[in-house]
């Protein structure tokens, strides 16, 4: 991460989620009709994280790597400039959390301790991640 950068804030259920914003290339409404084809496969984080997933939500549309990625939230909220003393890195009981996220921020944003997302998200089933690391 830079020493400061920018932020894209979203709640998933009762957790915070912090978007590098340099990696965000579109927030698509949850009312949106349809994304583009090219704006990647959509990720329900509300899934990923056992959370009622049958409404819509809106997409960020993100570029990782050289495949796009969409996903899926409760809410988009705001933008914070941050730097990296603003983040701790998560403890090992957090190792499936990992592919993912990769530090949580030290200070509340609109009341909750957000997650901060990877660069190089690994979106992996849980059953599969846990029958490669045994």
């Amino acid at each position: 991460m830079t020493p400061d950068a920018s932020y894209l804030f979203g709640r998933v259920g009762p957790f915070g989620l912090l978007v590098p914003a340099a990696m965000v290339t579109h927030v698509f409404a949850e009312n949106a009709i349809a994304a583009p084809a090219d704006a990647g496969a959509a990720i329900d984080l509300r899934a990923l994280f056992c959370l009622d997933a049958s409404q819509p939500g809106p997409h960020l549309a993100l570029r990782i790597g050289a495949a796009p990625a969409r996903l899926v939230v409760d809410h988009v909220a705001s933008l914070h400039r941050l730097t990296d003393a603003d983040f701790r890195p998560l403890p090992a009981a957090f190792d499936y959390a990992r592919t993912a996220f990769d530090a949580v921020c030290r200070r509340p944003i609109e009341g909750v301790l957000a997650l901060r997302l990877r660069r190089d998200p690994r979106f992996v089933p849980m059953a599969e991640w846990g029958a490669a690391s045994a």
